[in-house]
């Protein structure tokens, strides 16, 4: 396969070059400055012809066609010559990130709940093994709640000085500081405006703080208190610049007045192409800015601890955790996943959820 014929992954093999291991150099590359002749050139410096294939295959596969990162569980659904040849592109996968996981250990990014915690319980297989593990600093959580609402989860595994993506990838937190990535920000004025003119109920979220500006359900006030977070700011006015993500309240009953809801909440942010929604639980419906995700949160993180994003482990349960899924090397979904996200056919970890994350955790302890 001729590396120039497709542009878009050549930004990505230079980003994989600068933190390769594998390849023994200390290349540092620039895409804005360097040549298709160069790039070329780097390929063809690669001595072993088996890796060189193994590369150029990899990021064809895994890299979209507007140059974002992608999993082959994806790129088998966009890709046809990719879903022809799926057999072919699990094995180059294979090969190339268990190469690279020879030379460096893996981060593992998990979604908290109904991941890490199964109906906001978390079991004491995984707080045992987790706190005492020796490898525990590799942990990252990835929530889409704010930071505060998983203090009890990273307390009780010993998490204390790792890295956290909260809010969607909208924060990173390491020893208590915020990393603001992405927000909502001044145009949510119009979309509250927007929202008030409904019947639906909504909640919008401050860096570690719920904004409530319309009255919620009693049975949504309850679901918020069982998942830790019920952290109310008391103050009236609202701050228009600081809301980060608004969470509407839509069941995934698929009733026609769900359907009819979520279409009116797509409506609402049709005129701003920067926003979009997402399905985070069968309750939540947020609405999040386009570059909010879990995905630059796992490449970000990953630069911070001096490692090469793909080079990671992520397991999630919802659709909010595909950007992750799409960023990491191995991409896991729980047993009890959205059907949505079961769709993409991401490899599903064993059914015992006392002990699935402490037993892919130890798959990976090399």
């Amino acid at each position: 396969m001729n590396i120039l014929c497709y542009e878009h992954i050549i930004q990505e093999i230079i980003y994989y070059a600068n933190y390769d291991k594998v390849l023994g150099k200390d290349i540092i590359l620039s895409y804005t400055s360097i040549t298709k002749e160069e790039m070329e050139n780097i390929i063809s410096s690669i001595s072993n012809e088996t890796w060189k294939e193994v590369i150029i295959h990899y990021f064809y596969s895994h890299t979209s066609d507007i140059g974002l990162p992608i999993s082959l569980e994806q790129s088998v659904k966009q890709n046809p010559y990719v879903n022809e040849n799926i057999t072919f592109y699990k094995n180059i996968t294979k090969q190339f990130i268990d190469e690279l996981l020879k030379h460096d250990d893996p981060l593992f990014f998990i979604d908290v709940d109904n991941t890490l915690t199964d109906k906001a319980y978390l079991s004491k297989e995984k707080i045992e093994f987790i706190s005492n593990w020796h490898k525990k600093q590799n942990i990252i959580l990835s929530t889409g709640k704010a930071p505060f609402s998983i203090d009890e989860v990273i307390n009780e595994c010993q998490l204390q000085d790792n890295y956290s993506s909260s809010l969607n990838g909208s924060i990173i937190t390491k020893n208590n500081k915020f990393t603001m990535v992405s927000k909502i920000g001044e145009v949510s004025k119009k979309l509250i405006e927007a929202l008030n003119n409904t019947n639906i109920t909504y909640i919008t979220y401050y860096e570690n703080i719920i904004h409530i500006v319309k009255e919620i359900r009693k049975e949504d006030e309850e679901l918020l208190k069982k998942y830790s977070e019920w952290h109310i700011d008391q103050k009236k006015e609202v701050d228009y610049n600081r809301i980060i993500k608004i969470m509407t309240f839509i069941y995934d009953d698929n009733t026609p007045k769900q359907k009819q809801q979520e279409a009116l909440v797509r409506k609402i942010i049709e005129p701003y192409p920067n926003l979009v929604c997402v399905r985070t639980a069968y309750h939540c419906y947020e609405i999040l800015d386009k570059n909010q995700h879990k995905g630059n949160t796992v490449k970000m993180i990953s630069e911070k601890m001096n490692k090469y994003y793909r080079t990671s482990i992520g397991i999630g349960d919802s659709m909010n955790d595909l950007p992750m899924l799409n960023y990491v090397g191995y991409p896991y979904i729980v047993s009890n996943a959205s059907d949505e996200l079961k769709s993409f056919n991401f490899p599903t970890l064993e059914k015992n959820r006392n002990i699935d994350i402490v037993n892919i955790l130890k798959k990976y302890d090399k």
